[in-house]
């Protein structure tokens, strides 16, 4: 993606000015130029003093934005970006869009950019600012320059939770902070950051341009680098599961985190603990947002599992419903898989979203039964027209059997087989299954 500020529109100085001007001459586009006694500023002034045709940014005429799509996107797309990262600076000047008093800039262009990237048989996407209520299904967005704070990171986390309430599951975030007031001097801070957007809907790094600082990790030093690593290692691992979960939230409308009272209504402990959260069906995660105990190496979070069992990622350590005190060092932190949930993961892959699934890891907790699916696609396509593998994914805990059923089968990446691995938490069990054949029913008896 690359970053676009189209408020001053498309200026002389543009090298993609005179195909945008030939395109609006042909469409015969009424002329929208400010004029001196408006609010422009200098450069604006003196153009329209010599005469030079800069239109104003016209995002109320059909005719200005084909031609202003058309132009840029000679720039842009056709240069490699699949898609717009819009960030919006004219409000101050003309706060509303052109001929439409009551419609803010920011919520129409988020629906003008996401349905232009729909083109040519394309699933939309989009990447922006929130535009208020309806602009949920314009996704994604980013929450703007946060200051690198303790106080910051946990009202990212709890914030992130509650906009799944209003339909806005899409949230990126500057990871580590955009503002640094100690550059280059919280690395616990920005390590956890980090662990938290690995289970968040986006992990993006992001910072002011700012002498001295950087947000590379490996600029960071140990053991700060490999934490971080671990983080984007294990989001690698975890994306068959995202991927899956994040159909789950286009098919059922719930949100990708989602606050525990979603799931337990009638729980009232599960308002009292916004910090954490469902990450899809299976996972649930409570970053930590406040420094380390020094002196003992660890930190202790009070963790409140609703119904259910639940065991630690990291360490396998199960939990029986209720309020716990669970220790966390730098390098883990509360991630918990539900019992019975088959969590599809895969070996780790450094362009995991288009690596084939040909070797799944499915981690189920042991204690209670339970389903999932795997779904799969090319990334592009708009889902509508239904190019898509599904498999559902079943485990029965009494008789210890995981059956794989191939549900919707009208997409083909060319894997034909699969060596499946299963592991199954509680007992330690593993057992893998070579040469299974992706369009056919399986059942996987675990020893």
């Amino acid at each position: 993606t690359l970053n676009d500020h189209p408020a001053d529109g498309v200026r002389d100085a543009d090298e993609v000015y005179g195909r945008f001007m030939a395109k609006l001459a042909d469409s015969g586009y009424e002329e929208c130029v400010p004029t001196v006694e408006e609010k422009v500023n200098d450069r604006e002034r003196a153009h329209v003093e010599k005469g030079i045709k800069n239109f104003r940014f016209n995002a109320g005429s059909k005719e200005y934005m084909d031609a202003f799509f058309d132009a840029t996107g000679a720039e842009m797309e056709e240069k490699g970006a699949a898609f717009r990262w819009l960030d919006w600076q004219q409000d101050y000047l003309y706060p509303n869009v052109n001929g439409m008093n009551n419609l803010s800039h920011l919520k129409w262009l988020n629906h003008l950019y996401y349905e232009y990237s729909k083109r040519n048989g394309n699933r939309g996407m989009s990447f922006s600012r929130w535009g208020g209520f309806g602009d949920h299904k314009h996704p994604s967005y980013f929450s703007g320059d946060t200051v690198s704070t303790w106080e910051a990171l946990e009202f990212e986390v709890q914030m992130t939770v509650s906009a799944g309430n209003a339909g806005c599951f899409w949230w990126s975030h500057d990871i580590g902070g955009f503002m640094d007031p100690v550059p280059g001097g919280q690395s616990e801070l920005y390590a956890r950051w980090v662990q938290f957007g690995a289970l968040s809907p986006a992990l993006r790094l992001h910072m002011c341009g700012v002498e001295g600082f950087d947000r590379r990790p490996w600029t960071w030093g140990e053991p700060y680098c490999s934490i971080m690593r671990d983080a984007f290692h294990l989001r690698s691992t975890l994306m068959p599961y995202i991927y899956s979960e994040a159909k789950r939230c286009c098919e059922e409308s719930l949100p990708l985190l989602r606050a525990l009272y979603i799931e337990h209504p009638e729980d009232e402990e599960a308002y009292r603990h916004p910090g954490q959260y469902y990450f899809g069906n299976g996972l649930m995660v409570a970053p930590i947002c406040h420094k380390m105990d020094d002196e003992n190496g660890y930190i202790e979070s009070e963790i409140y599992f609703p119904e259910g069992i639940w065991y630690d990622w990291f360490t396998g350590e199960r939990y029986e419903a209720g309020l716990h005190t669970v220790k966390n060092t730098l390098k883990t932190f509360p991630l918990f898989i539900r019992a019975g949930y088959p969590v599809v993961t895969m070996p780790y892959s450094a362009r995991m979203t288009t690596e084939k699934l040909i070797s799944p890891i499915i981690k189920i907790g042991a204690g209670a039964s339970g389903e999932s699916f795997i779904y799969e696609d090319d990334g592009i396509t708009d889902t509508e027209l239904g190019k898509f593998l599904r498999t559902s994914i079943v485990y029965d805990d009494e008789s210890r059997t995981l059956k794989h059923t191939p549900e919707v089968v009208n997409y083909d990446d060319g894997v034909t087989e699969r060596s499946i691995t299963v592991m199954l938490l509680g007992d330690e069990s593993v057992t893998t299954m070579k040469n299974v054949a992706v369009d056919k029913e399986l059942e996987i008896k675990l020893v």
